[in-house]
């Protein structure tokens, strides 16, 4: 019975994981870092990053050598600049230039811009003389307001990196001078930078082309900014850092926008060497070619309308239908070459569910797709209901009773079940015990048999002692004795 019974439960526990609610879902397409092109032009540059900044999802268009260690040299202000914005009170607030803050960067070869200990300057005007001269003084200036101190100060800095995401950066300082164990890649820094520009007083800061001190101007370091640079100057530039030592090479990180396309550029470790007949820091070349090669190459296309379905997705109790497309919720496009088919880039809908509960509003997210050529992930879109669905009454009462009076019949039906095997183990085990019993009994008995208990002696009658008289001479002596007594004193005789 105990066997057929745990069957039973088996079936019917198998039943009610199908007749459950379920869902299906899909597996993620694998998301592609390498770059989704190969950039055709030269780029000098040993490691590089071309980003898109119109996706939200800010995908690598091209790359090069990405997550290999390098030194940041001056990008390291970038980190200095965004902790200084973010624990200032008011940018307004004035610091006081330490002699320390000075001292500590005398005979390193830093750029300064000649600050003066005891002098008060805004943190407004720091962070222009940082992130637009590329002052070094004004780094450490800041950090001791910040921080209280500058190694309190680059604590600060680490954890900001951190809490970005990167995990192959580490600084030692705050104005980026080198030191071997000052490193961070490509792609952490353009973590780093995609964060930054979060942040809107950030960059209205880094793309000024100029910032005035003390009746003196200072241009940006990012000589594509500066129209008096034919060699470098690229129309389309914005912003936002340079860097260079002799171990670092020449850096750059800036943006570029031409009518609707925008790039972001990561450029480290470039060569100086001639060009046109004169030395260059090829870290702007390389920029520009990056992006000229995008600009020319690159064509937004329109993959997926947004009233084209992608999927179906079933509706319980709808009372119009009983399933709902999912499309896009805007217009899909994605970045292609110039001469690719559309055809060939897929759409996938992601963790899509098997099933959803009417009523469905149209234009109700319910998942994610991904947008993908040759493997590699373009974009990541959401997934809307084409049309609205009304809740059928019938079908929700027909449904009602479906979940509640089956579940319960099903509940009843264990229940009972159960008892009847409790029933059965309960007489198994009082059986058992009665045997056992009988056992024990007869076991007794045939011991008995076996051993036959011993017979008692009968009682043997007391000796009477010698002279001893008996119970009766006893009571007739003493009857004998009374009347003798009466018939002396006569009085006694009446009473």
């Amino acid at each position: 019975m105990k066997k057929h019974l745990s069957v039973c439960i088996a079936v019917m526990l198998a039943f009610l994981t199908i007749a459950a609610p379920c869902s299906l879902s899909f597996a993620a397409a694998k998301q592609d870092n390498e770059g989704l092109y190969k950039v055709s032009e030269s780029v000098y540059a040993d490691a590089y990053m071309l980003i898109d900044l119109n996706n939200e999802s800010h995908p690598i268009i091209a790359q090069k050598n990405k997550d290999k260690k390098k030194y940041p040299a001056s990008l390291t202000k970038i980190v200095t600049a965004v902790v200084v914005l973010e624990h200032a009170k008011n940018i307004q607030e004035k610091a006081t230039v330490s002699q320390n803050a000075i001292d500590v960067l005398y005979n390193t070869d830093a750029q300064l811009a000649g600050l003066v200990p005891g002098e008060e300057v805004t943190i407004e005007k720091l962070l222009s003389l940082i992130m637009v001269y590329s002052a070094c003084d004004a780094c450490t200036v800041a950090a001791e307001h910040i921080a209280g101190s500058i190694s309190a100060f680059v604590d600060m800095m680490n954890e900001w990196i951190k809490a970005a995401g990167c995990k192959d950066t580490h600084f030692t300082n705050c104005e980026g001078l080198h030191d071997e164990d000052h490193y961070t890649t490509a792609a952490d820094m353009a973590r780093i930078t995609l964060a930054a520009m979060r942040n809107d007083t950030f960059m209205q800061i880094c793309v000024q082309p100029y910032v005035e001190y003390k009746g003196l101007r200072y241009s940006h370091t990012n000589f594509m900014l500066d129209d008096t640079q034919p060699m470098y100057y690229y129309k389309f530039a914005r912003g936002i850092k340079t860097g260079s030592t002799s171990p670092a090479g020449n850096c750059v990180i800036t943006t570029a926008q031409k009518g609707n396309y925008r790039y972001l550029a990561v450029v480290m470790d470039s060569p100086t060497q001639e060009y046109e007949g004169m030395e260059a820091k090829y870290s702007f070349i390389d920029a520009a070619t990056l992006f000229d090669w995008a600009f020319e190459n690159l064509k937004y296309t329109t993959i997926l309308p947004s009233g084209k379905a992608v999927t179906k997705v079933s509706v319980r109790c709808g009372k119009s239908a009983n399933a709902v497309a999912l499309t896009p919720k805007e217009d899909v496009q994605v970045l292609l070459m110039a001469k690719t088919d559309p055809s060939a880039v897929s759409i996938k809908a992601l963790k899509a569910p098997a099933e959803l509960e009417a009523p469905v509003k149209k234009g109700e997210a319910v998942c994610k797709a991904t947008v993908s050529f040759k493997g590699k992930t373009l974009a990541t879109v959401d997934l809307v209901t084409a049309q609205s669905i009304e809740r059928s009454p019938v079908k929700s009462f027909f449904y009602f009773l479906w979940q509640h009076i089956f579940y319960t019949i099903l509940a009843i039906v264990l229940l009972i079940l159960l008892i009847i095997l409790c029933v059965k183990i309960r007489k198994k085990v009082q059986k058992k015990l009665l045997i056992a019993r009988a056992n024990a009994a007869n076991k007794k008995a045939a011991a008995t048999q076996r051993v036959p208990a011993k017979k008692q002696a009968p009682a043997k009658p007391k000796k009477r002692k010698k002279n001893e008289k008996s119970e009766k001479q006893k009571q007739y002596e003493a009857y004998k004795r009374e009347q003798r007594r009466k018939s002396q004193n006569p009085e006694d005789y009446w009473r």
